[in-house]
């Protein structure tokens, strides 16, 4: 693309000494103080915003602009801090300058629907496709994992804690997400090293009353006299060795059937209030303890009366 021929304005060396004389100026307490304006009012940000609009309505305006930020002196400029990492103070100033910013909900809408706009060009995708297929290198991979590891390593804070969840209060997650997160992880497995992490990390955390499932320890509570082993091996008989949900038959070669009881009351041991089940279908039984209850006496009543 040919150079295009810019005003004085608009040249970059025009921009970088006003850059530096205005940087200078700041550097001044007193100006500083002399600037310290109040900000735009809603009048003042009407106009200001009517007027940009119109500017940009204007196909020659359009066209103009486009051709500026395509131009090689527009694309040089640009291109300069490439590669080049924000020192620590400016990315705490830009932290600071965000801090207490809510992007109102209109906002988001115009956001969005510029952003869609933008996406319509042809040149503009073809401009953003040079991140397609690219793969972090190890390095880069071991640097973002070494800054996590720091950010978190004393783990999120309460005050931290309270802002993500006063943030993500009343937001609901988008119609298929759940779908999407569990197509995208399907077959994957993970490793042994990470099996073990996991493993560290949970230790002393579900344990006890700490564990979502805790029943107030009902696990160590003994069973009734009757509860024998001729006892399960009756009501086995009984169910022909059929698990009552999943209607799978045992397999010989496999451990036996569970024999569970309705009312989770380990001392009933009322042959009615049992019933077999495998393995997989009885660890499920622990959850939602209600629900299975009124499943399984109502289930036991049609074969009754059918």
């Amino acid at each position: 693309m040919g150079k295009i021929k810019m005003s004085k304005h608009n040249s970059i060396e025009e921009r970088e000494r006003k850059s530096a004389v205005t940087k200078k100026l700041w550097q001044n307490p007193e100006y500083r103080l002399k600037q310290s304006i109040p900000k735009h009012n809603k009048v003042s940000k009407k106009l200001i915003s009517d007027a940009s609009k119109k500017r940009w309505s204007t196909k020659k305006y359009i066209l103009k602009m486009k051709d500026i930020f395509n131009s090689d002196e527009y694309n040089k400029k640009n291109n300069r801090n490439k590669g080049k990492r924000l020192t620590v103070q400016q990315r705490k100033n830009k932290s600071e300058n965000m801090m207490g910013r809510i992007v109102s909900q209109k906002t988001r809408e115009k956001i969005s629907k510029a952003h869609k706009l933008i996406w319509q060009d042809e040149d503009y995708r073809n401009r953003r496709k040079y991140n397609t297929g690219m793969k972090h290198s190890k390095k880069t991979k071991q640097i973002l994992s070494n800054f996590t590891k720091n950010q978190f390593k004393d783990g999120v804070s309460e005050e931290t804690k309270k802002k993500i969840s006063v943030a993500l209060k009343g937001k609901r997650k988008p119609k298929g997400f759940s779908e999407k997160l569990r197509r995208a992880n399907l077959g994957k497995k993970h490793s042994e090293v990470t099996k073990k992490r996991i493993s560290i990390n949970l230790i002393g955390k579900t344990k006890g009353e700490k564990n979502g499932n805790w029943n107030g320890g009902s696990s160590y509570e003994p069973y009734g006299k009757l509860w024998t082993n001729l006892l399960k091996k009756t009501i086995r008989e009984r169910e022909r060795y059929v698990c009552f949900i999943c209607r799978k038959k045992q397999d010989k070669s496999q451990r036996d059937f569970d024999v569970h009881h309705i009312d989770y009351n380990k001392k009933n041991n009322d042959p009615l209030n049992l019933i077999t089940l495998c393995h997989s279908c009885h660890t499920g039984t622990n959850h939602k303890r209600k629900k299975w209850i009124k499943y399984f006496k109502d289930s036991n009543l049609k074969i009754q009366n059918g």
